[in-house]
C-alpha cells in the first residue's frame, strides 16, 4: 500500500481515434469514482454493542474495528485512484 506521502500515479488510456473517446472513459471513471464514494459512505462501522456479549468482545470489536479502517483505506484509494485518472484523460492533449 502507498504512503500518504508518495505520489498517487495511475496509468491513463490513451485517447486515439480508434478508442472509446474522451467523454466516454471520463464518464466510466467519473462513474467509478462515485461508486466509490457510495460504497465509502454506506460501509457499515462495527459498533461495540455487537460484540460486548463475546468472552473476548474487546479485543474481537477491536479487531472488526481495525477490518473497517483497512475497507476505509482501499476505498479511498481507489476513490484517489479514479480522481487521478480522470484527470489525466480530462486534461490529454492541454
Amino acid at each position: 500500500m502507498r504512503n500518504k506521502n508518495e505520489k498517487n500515479t495511475v496509468t491513463a488510456p490513451c485517447i486515439h481515434l480508434n478508442g472509446s473517446g474522451k467523454e466516454n472513459l471520463l464518464g466510466q471513471w467519473k462513474a467509478f469514482y462515485r461508486a466509490c464514494d457510495a460504497a465509502l459512505e454506506a460501509a457499515p462501522a462495527p459498533h461495540m454493542r455487537d460484540f460486548y456479549p463475546l468472552p473476548n468482545g474487546t479485543e474481537v470489536f477491536q479487531a472488526a474495528m481495525d477490518e473497517h479502517r483497512e475497507r476505509l483505506v482501499v476505498l479511498n484509494k481507489l476513490i484517489d485512484d479514479a480522481k487521478a485518472v480522470a484527470g489525466k484523460i480530462q486534461n490529454h492533449g492541454k
